[in-house]
């Protein structure tokens, strides 16, 4: 039997998504933008003439909730789904924040298409163990004095000069249970600045 699954996990208020790519053994393909109705046509359409199809959008209630279903998925098949985002930089403790929401996962739904539709509301599933990971990489127009993460364990790396790092997050074999949050200045950010009009 193929799969059908519903996925939800959580994205920050000021979150864009800028773009989706479904990566196979075969192929790479870039998703494209409808309006949300026919989007959802498109794809039910899709899933009942047999096409494997995937559709990504945000939960109607809850505007903190990406949803993302995947249908007509064969067993044992390996797909990477790539979703691009794009956030503003927050300020904490003088220091710019990078915040990524992770407390709602895990929450789907692996069952037969009829009964989980994408119009249906996401059940919030029993934790399960599985593998999540991280690398981020940081390039300052001035040398980085601090580079701090509260919520988890991380493995830097800087370059020469200390203008750029390599991050990464230590394995992590449970949900998620905090999000994660890294903070980091540069020399520019903690140099007095004053503003003047004329």
């Amino acid at each position: 039997d193929v799969l059908n699954v519903l996925y939800a996990f959580p994205v920050a208020y000021d979150m864009a998504v800028v773009g989706m790519k479904i990566d196979t053994v075969d192929t790479i393909t870039e998703a494209k933008l409808y309006e949300s109705e026919k989007a959802t046509a498109i794809y039910n359409n899709a899933i009942k003439n047999g096409q494997q199809a995937y559709l990504l959008s945000y939960d109607g209630k809850q505007y903190d909730i990406l949803k993302l279903a995947a249908g007509n998925i064969l067993p044992g098949e390996k797909v990477n789904v790539i979703v691009s985002l794009v956030q503003k930089l927050g300020v904490e403790d003088l220091s710019w924040a990078i915040r990524i929401p992770t407390t709602y996962t895990p929450r789907y739904c692996n069952t037969n298409y009829s009964l989980c539709p994408v119009s249906s509301t996401i059940p919030t599933g029993s934790f399960v163990t599985y593998k999540w990971s991280l690398s981020l990489s940081i390039t300052s127009n001035s040398r980085l004095t601090r580079l701090v993460c509260f919520s988890h364990d991380l493995i830097v790396s800087y370059n020469n000069d200390l203008t750029g790092v390599q991050a990464a997050l230590l394995a992590v074999t449970e949900p998620p249970k905090k999000d994660l949050v890294i903070l980091y200045r540069n020399k520019l950010t903690s140099m007095p600045l004053s503003l003047i009009h004329i």
